[in-house]
């Protein structure tokens, strides 16, 4: 007697779509090759958009300190108005003029230079706060953290999005400038941070305690050589 034996089912396979990017197959990033040679990462062109809006959300959501994760800025800046500003000398009165005729028109430059104790950062955080009370996205830094934000990325994939977020920030105000720790990185960090701003005209508030001439060359280049930046001295 032969016994029927059951017959083992062949799955029906389902029809693979094609991907909808034909050039990273769907996988968000690709890796160029230079002259044979494989380098960093990068997002492909497909979720470019994708990250610039994600960027946005982010600079409205945490406004100031976006890298930081904060969503205003800290308690002493916070009390750092034009309302609370008391101009002593006509330095003082001119930079605040300027600082609030930024805040309505944050087109260019502004540098306000001066000694501790001076008004700069007081002036630069009225900037912020102003900009924050109109529900617009602003970065508010000090020089040498925003350098560690960067340089705690460098062995991770998010490296270049942490460099590129930073320099497309609509309003990036920068403190103390000078006071980083001058390394060959710190200084070429910097300066590819103000040629990017200053060629896509990206508004920038930065402060420093030097006189521009004691910055580095480059740094101090891009600030006199950029004709939409106005020095103030207090």
């Amino acid at each position: 007697m032969l016994l029927a034996t059951p017959t083992k089912q062949t799955p029906l396979l389902q029809p693979q779509l094609p991907p909808e990017c034909p050039i990273c197959h769907d996988m968000k990033f690709i890796i160029p090759v230079t002259n044979g040679v494989s380098e960093r990462a990068v997002p492909c062109r497909c979720y470019e958009d994708v990250l610039t809006a994600q960027r946005e959300r982010v600079l409205l959501q945490n406004g100031p300190h976006a890298f930081a994760g904060a969503s205003c800025l800290p308690p002493g800046l916070q009390r750092m108005t034009f309302q609370t500003f008391v101009a002593v000398n006509r330095n003082q009165s001119v930079a605040q003029a300027q600082c609030q005729e930024f805040v309505r028109n944050p087109q260019g430059w502004l540098l306000l230079t001066g000694k501790s104790g001076s008004g700069k950062t007081h002036l630069a955080a009225a900037v912020a706060n102003a900009r924050l009370a109109q529900h617009q996205p602003i970065s508010f830094t000090n020089t040498a953290d925003l350098l560690d934000a960067i340089r705690s990325t460098y062995d991770s994939h998010t490296y270049d999005e942490t460099f590129r977020t930073i320099c497309n920030s609509p309003l990036l105000v920068l403190e103390d400038m000078g006071h980083e720790n001058r390394t060959p990185w710190s200084q070429e960090k910097l300066y590819q941070l103000l040629s990017h701003r200053s060629l896509h005209q990206l508004a920038l508030v930065m402060t420093t305690a030097y006189e521009v001439a004691r910055l580095d060359n480059r740094i101090a280049g891009q600030i006199v050589n950029n004709p939409d930046c106005k020095i103030y001295p207090l």
